[in-house]
């Protein structure tokens, strides 16, 4: 018996030699410029640097490309070289079975056809617009109500401001994974009455409301239901963030902008939309961004609330109501018997080129950035 080659072995062995043989050719480059240099200084007449001079300019001038050496080899073998080799992945055949065996072989373009095609075409689509509505929603519903809620709790006539914040800041000290699956069970919906969500006991004993409510479509499938659920819950747990950064901004405005507002007129309103509005935007215009790429990948929510659900009528591998991109990619590779390693890594692809466009472009096409020097 002779045990096969392991083709993913292969393949991060080979991706790591093309980095050694690019860092290699890179030295060599600069080497042949450094003994050039050397010889030029040499045929003029000039002072060659010794190891002690060379020590004294990597920690002196030369501080920064030392300091920052040991965190791009970081990025390189953290970041870089999973992304390469995910990039590879969805060019082979690499499933369950092949796992099994070890072996998988390149098979082009076919993993991109199945997924945007014969196999999954139908669904992706239906996912990524889901995922930016989700993205969009959690995104711009934290901002606003935890913006007015920091403003609220900001103004002069409000006492016990520190309770107050307190109060939202504890939902930030509970991990998520305690916190979600705690309102899962809290809104769970259950034939049996003993195991029936605490909110839908409630109900019917406050409100005399004699059948409970499905609130994530699990039994009843109400795919609408599970998606509002699911970004209000997200405001109840990502409000107080927003609360804090906001709370921070209204702090440094500088009150003058207001005592002079007032004197020519101005209202509550119109402090808000000409003051208020635009300071806040202008310094946390880069964070909605980050948030908004955050929410796209925003794992935890989905997965510990509905799983992805509900899921009447699919298939193993098919999305789930609830699916975003990045929860339906974990139940492809890792939560499925039947792995699709190859779709999932073209369905990470997809989700790496959206979330680029959002953090690169869009950033810095911002305000925030393009107009930094004249706002301060």
């Amino acid at each position: 018996m002779v045990e096969h080659d392991n083709s993913l072995k292969i393949l991060i062995f080979s991706v790591l030699t093309f980095i050694f043989m690019i860092f290699f050719l890179y030295m060599w480059i600069k080497n042949t410029q450094i003994a050039y240099n050397t010889q030029k200084h040499v045929e003029a007449g000039k002072a060659i640097s010794g190891p002690k001079q060379q020590i004294n300019f990597a920690l002196n001038d030369g501080y920064h490309v030392t300091i920052l050496t040991l965190p791009i080899v970081g990025i390189l073998i953290v970041t870089v070289l999973p992304l390469i080799c995910n990039i590879l992945v969805a060019f082979t055949n690499f499933d369950a079975f092949n796992d099994e065996v070890h072996l998988f072989k390149w098979v082009g373009f076919d993993s991109f056809a199945s997924v945007f095609g014969k196999t999954y075409g139908t669904e992706i689509w239906g996912v990524l617009g889901w995922t930016l509505i989700w993205a969009f929603f959690a995104t711009f519903t934290n901002f606003f109500f935890g913006m007015f809620l920091a403003m609220i709790i900001n103004k002069k006539s409000i006492k016990l401001k520190a309770f107050w914040r307190t109060c939202f800041v504890i939902v930030i000290a509970v991990p998520d994974f305690v916190s979600l699956l705690m309102m899962s069970q809290f809104f769970a919906w259950k034939s049996d009455p003993a195991q029936t969500g605490a909110f839908n006991l409630i109900i019917q004993q406050w409100f005399g409301i004699n059948q409970n409510v499905d609130w994530f479509g699990s039994a009843t499938y109400k795919p609408t239901m599970a998606r509002i659920m699911v970004i209000v819950i997200n405001m109840w747990r990502g409000m107080p963030f927003t609360m804090l950064s906001t709370y921070g901004i209204l702090m440094n405005i500088p009150e003058e902008l207001y005592e002079s507002s007032r004197i020519d007129g101005a209202g509550p309103v119109r402090r808000f939309i000409s003051i208020t509005f635009p300071y806040i935007m202008f310094v946390m215009g880069p964070q909605l961004i980050t948030t908004f790429t955050g929410n796209i990948n925003n794992f935890n929510v989905i997965f510990f609330l509905t799983g992805g659900g509900p899921f009447m009528g699919k298939s193993a591998n098919s999305p789930g109501s609830t699916d975003l991109l990045v929860t339906w990619l974990y139940r492809l590779t890792v939560n499925n018997s039947s792995a699709e390693y190859n779709h999932g890594a073209v369905i990470g692809i997809f989700t790496f080129i959206i979330s680029s466009f959002f953090a690169l472009i869009v950033f810095n096409s911002s305000k925030s950035v393009k107009q930094e020097d004249s706002f301060q």
